[in-house]
């Protein structure tokens, strides 16, 4: 209940029409994997050996506080919903993404929890219809919220049940 009060009260603070972040220089690589890190355990005990692929110093014009957030989220909800197969990539975007930071996070869907790539960054939405997860149905809400706050954009897709989130944030000197 406490966690569902602090992330109702985090999506409220980031949809106020006021609400900033601040912007500056910072290692998404570095980030990405001490977050990654962070998760061990809930990856180990659920016999999930996320495949990663990295490349070392991207930097972005980004928040770092946000960044964790919006990781940490999209983490969660692999864990949550997600059926093995996790795949994370991070890589510098080339020719119309060129300048911009490309993370993808990937898994296989869950029999009977098979999201809809449309609706999965509304608020409430929530793909397991039975309500058999403790998922608020606003983390990835807020992530896109985040994501937007720093100039960047997110997409979801699902193909032969393999459902992925693509994020692409600025990096440094393209702010």
């Amino acid at each position: 209940l406490a966690e569902l009060l602090e992330t109702m009260f985090y999506y409220t603070k980031v949809s106020n029409v006021n609400y900033k972040v601040t912007l500056e220089k910072m290692n998404f690589s570095a980030v990405v994997l001490q977050t990654m890190f962070s998760y061990f355990e809930e990856f180990e005990k659920l016999g999930i050996t996320p495949d990663i692929n990295a490349k070392e110093d991207i930097n972005i014009i980004g928040n770092e506080q946000a960044v964790k957030r919006i990781l940490q989220n999209l983490i969660k909800n692999v864990l949550i919903h997600g059926d093995k197969d996790v795949k994370i990539t991070l890589f510098e975007g080339s020719g119309v993404n060129e300048g911009k930071a490309v993370f993808t996070i990937s898994n296989r869907e869950k029999p009977g929890d098979i999201p809809d790539p449309t609706k999965v960054f509304d608020r409430f939405y929530k793909a397991d219809k039975s309500r058999h997860t403790a998922s608020s149905g606003i983390g990835l809400s807020v992530v896109k919220k985040l994501v937007l706050s720093m100039g960047g954009t997110i997409e979801a897709t699902s193909e032969n049940s393999i459902f992925t989130i693509v994020m692409m944030l600025p990096m440094t000197g393209k702010l």
